[in-house]
């Protein structure tokens, strides 16, 4: 992060770290295995991330609500986490 200051570069950091962590303990909740929860956690939170920094650009929630419902879908219908 370029010219940012050390403290908010690690308070942003952590911030990420937590939102991947929290995502990725939810899967296991559902059903993945610890050791295969960290990439898709951190997929979906990058995902989401991204897409709510294009929607607020574009003033059009569309991408963010496009997302959500692809993950939602590919949750859905992954064998692991079906309930």
């Amino acid at each position: 992060m370029g010219g940012s200051t050390p403290r908010l570069a690690a308070v942003t950091r952590r911030g990420f770290q937590d939102m991947i962590t929290t995502m990725a303990a939810r899967l296991v909740d559902k059903g993945l295995q610890p050791e295969s929860a960290q990439e898709p956690a951190a997929l979906a939170v990058t995902g989401m991330e991204g897409a709510l920094v294009v929607s607020r650009a574009l003033e059009d929630p569309e991408a963010f609500e496009a997302l959500a419902a692809r993950l939602t879908e590919a949750a859905e219908a992954a064998p692991a986490l079906s309930t």
